[in-house]
């Protein structure tokens, strides 16, 4: 049953990639992309997201109390804001994704007895990213999350127990030019 699926999902373990930008946090997240056994969204941030709904729409999602509508203006954002247009965050690419993301998600908030909401959102997003690529969910062992700036590591630590993280770094030299190129 979906409620069993869920009850199963809010308890997997998460690890969090994190780094100071331009230290090989792609490249692990390729490495680690296509492992059956994690969920792992293409180049997603979890807190940054929020913190772009916020900008955005000059409100935090997690104040909107129904979990119909919390989905919805989530999902309306994900599909379309530009950053998630660029071919390595996109995920929702048509009418019929944003449904199934849509109705996935708010069926997770609905169900989930998971009590803090921002906790509850990020299973959420994760069950309706496996529901919409279609993931047997009794395979999955874990969830890997790409933070990409290392700051929002201390929100989850807040929310999560037992939080296990990976750092990326390198030489600063390399890392410097990375940047400078990118500019």
């Amino acid at each position: 049953s979906s409620l069993m699926n869920i009850q199963q999902f809010q308890n997997l373990p998460v690890i969090t990639l994190a780094s100071f930008g331009h230290n090989g946090l792609d490249w692990l997240h390729s490495l680690l992309d296509s492992h059956k056994e994690i969920i792992l969204m293409p180049a997603y941030s979890f807190f940054r997201t929020l913190d772009f709904f916020h900008l955005q729409e000059g409100y935090h999602v997690t104040a909107i109390d129904s979990a119909d509508d919390m989905a919805t203006a989530l999902t309306k954002f994900i599909a379309n804001d530009s950053a998630y247009q660029v071919v390595r965050r996109q995920f929702i690419f048509n009418e019929v994704d944003e449904t199934i993301f849509c109705n996935s998600l708010t069926q997770f908030l609905l169900k989930s007895n998971i009590k803090n909401k921002i906790k509850r959102l990020f299973y959420g997003i994760h069950y309706a990213f496996a529901e919409l690529q279609d993931l047997p969910l009794d395979r999955i062992k874990s969830i890997v999350i790409q933070e990409h700036v290392s700051w929002h590591c201390f929100e989850y630590q807040k929310i999560f127990d037992d939080i296990r993280f990976i750092f990326m770094m390198r030489d600063p030299r390399a890392a410097y030019a990375g940047g400078w190129k990118r500019q």
